[in-house]
């Protein structure tokens, strides 16, 4: 039988709090929980020491300005609707990609 967090076996888990079932899920993949916390723009971090060091470099390896080209950009539309435009391109774009797949394997 697995041990989990507060003596909890899966089948008496009570998944009506969304962060008991984010924390159940990082549990089953590894032993490292990383929870983003969009309002301090930060992450928490729940893991053994002995990796601690390790996940800092990583975060610190990843967590760099982006460049001009990567960076959200607007366009403002004179006449037509954002919805509707938006839409179409991801439409446009979804079967761009479908046809290259579909051509090159």
């Amino acid at each position: 039988m697995q041990i989990l967090p507060y003596g909890i076996a899966p089948a008496q888990q009570n998944f009506q709090n969304p962060f008991a079932a984010i924390v159940q899920n990082q549990i089953q993949q590894s032993s490292v929980l990383l929870m983003p916390l969009p309002r301090q723009n930060a992450i928490l971090i729940g893991a053994p020491a002995n990796q601690m060091k390790l996940v800092k470099d990583e975060i610190d390896r990843l967590d760099v300005k982006v460049s001009g080209a990567g960076q959200a950009r607007p366009f403002w539309l004179k006449k037509a609707s954002a919805a509707l435009v938006a839409t179409q391109i991801q439409q446009w774009y979804g079967s761009a990609i479908r046809t290259i797949r579909t051509r090159s394997a």
